[in-house]
């Protein structure tokens, strides 16, 4: 079933967070590594070898 040429699995990951604040710069990007360590889901896509691009920026 399906293309046998076509990987079942995700090779790149893109997200694109805009973030509605007033903090600075470096309290987004602090956000954003908090948030990669934490979150179950990017551990995941990271641990299985998934390139995961990650732009946070301001709203």
């Amino acid at each position: 079933m399906g293309n046998t040429d076509v990987h079942p699995y995700f090779e790149k990951v893109s997200v694109d967070a805009k973030i509605k604040t007033t903090e600075s710069e470096a309290r987004i990007k602090e956000l954003q590594e908090k948030t990669h360590h934490r979150c179950p889901v990017y551990k995941t896509l990271k641990a299985a070898g998934v390139d995961v691009i990650s732009n946070w920026t301001r709203a």
